[in-house]
């Protein structure tokens, strides 16, 4: 069982017992283990400020992986890639992606 006090130890308690598997969802979500280790870190500043209003609505695991999700979910609105318009004129004389690619592109970006 975890306190709920603000010491090293604690922090440390929570961050061991989550952080490889927050990192592996992350990784999913983002492709990319240096992106994964960076969003971790974030989650766990952020849980770790936002931990004296957590209140215990839910478990501890819960609340963090929850926390986790949306800081994933904000990276990947942040970092969504341009579309390239099909109507648009190709100078490179490169195929232009096929709809169905871009139906792709934006449902993994939905994710």
């Amino acid at each position: 069982m975890f306190r709920f006090g603000k010491s090293d130890k604690d922090f440390l308690d929570i961050y061991t017992s989550y952080s490889g598997n927050i990192q592996r969802t992350l990784r999913g979500m983002t492709g990319s283990d240096s992106v994964a280790e960076e969003l971790t870190q974030d989650a766990f500043i952020k849980a770790w400020k936002a931990l004296p209003e957590f209140g215990l609505r839910s478990s501890l695991k819960t609340w963090i992986y929850q926390v986790a999700i949306n800081v994933g979910r904000d990276w990947l609105r942040s970092h969504k890639t341009r579309t390239v318009d099909l109507n648009e004129n190709n100078e490179e004389g490169s195929k232009a992606p096929s709809q169905e690619q871009l139906d792709i592109q934006e449902a993994i970006l939905e994710l």
